[in-house]
């Protein structure tokens, strides 16, 4: 059933609006006027309304994606899951053949399956496309480190304006060091699923980012598509240049005269206890 805009915002904040769905997501952004790739990147989200899906081996923190895993079960249960894998790989094979391959993998020691999907598990991630969004606009921590310390912007997204592209997005649980439990092969049900898990996971230290994920397999490297008025706004950060600001009034123009949505502009400020807060771009501190 095809909504209204405002129809939309009405169901969505009555069933889905909740820390892990959030009614805006944001993604900060550094930008140099001198850097034409940065502006080339910021062009791309602002102008053509398309987002980056990174491979997972760019993330920044190497015990990002990280996962332990053992085959731990018993024999039953192990040949199950060979079954299971077996048929999802080699779906032309005839019911004798599959009988020979599952019971060649039952023979091999358990280190030697263990080893394979260790391989396999790491082969598929990297082919995963992620975009990451934080949900506070705010924080004084990811201005530093995503915004080119304060220098740089932050977009907005509204949730009600693409609801198929950002219902993708993911909130991320951080969770204490133990509490990142192997991942049992034998019992897994499916390898993207555990892939899914890992990737919606991350160490407590970096809850301040508040983070939610749009996975999508085999896209790493590739753009995903936005509707162009997803984009609500544009936050300067507390120390964004007039060239920052020239750059983004340009790309505003640029898309103004494609016709699509008019963008509002915001600025943040810091106070005395190094607290950002937002104003429409031009009210006075």
């Amino acid at each position: 059933m095809q909504l209204e805009y405002r129809a939309r915002r009405r169901w969505l904040r009555r069933r889905v609006w909740s820390a892990k769905h959030p009614r805006h997501l944001y993604k900060y952004r550094s930008v140099e006027p001198n850097d034409q790739q940065s502006v080339v990147e910021l062009r791309d989200m602002v102008v053509e309304s398309v987002l980056w899906m990174s491979s997972p081996e760019a993330f920044n923190d190497p015990a990002d994606l990280q996962a332990t895993w053992v085959i731990e079960g018993s024999a039953g249960e192990l040949r199950t899951r060979i079954d299971a894998l077996v048929k999802e790989q080699e779906p032309g094979l005839s019911f004798k053949q599959r009988e020979r391959k599952v019971l060649d993998l039952m023979e091999k020691p358990r280190e030697q399956l263990l080893r394979g999907v260790q391989v396999s598990y790491m082969e598929q991630r990297r082919t995963f496309g992620v975009c990451c969004f934080a949900r506070d606009p705010r924080n004084v921590l990811m201005w530093s480190h995503y915004a080119n310390r304060h220098k740089g912007v932050c977009l907005q997204y509204e949730f009600a304006r693409d609801v198929p592209v950002l219902a993708r997005a993911l909130h991320v649980d951080y969770l204490e060091e133990g509490a990142f439990q192997p991942i049992n092969w034998a019992h897994a049900k499916d390898m993207r699923e555990a892939i899914g898990d890992t990737l919606t996971r991350k160490h407590k230290r970096w809850e301040y980012e508040g983070e939610h994920r749009i996975l999508l397999e085999g896209q790493a490297g590739t753009y995903l598509q936005l509707q162009p008025s997803a984009l609500t706004g544009v936050i300067f950060g507390c120390h964004a240049t007039e060239g920052v600001r020239g750059v983004v009034l340009n790309l505003l123009g640029e898309r103004d005269s494609r016709g699509l949505q008019p963008v509002n502009l915001w600025q943040a400020h810091m106070d005395a206890q190094a607290r950002i807060y937002v104003r429409a771009a031009g009210t006075a501190a």
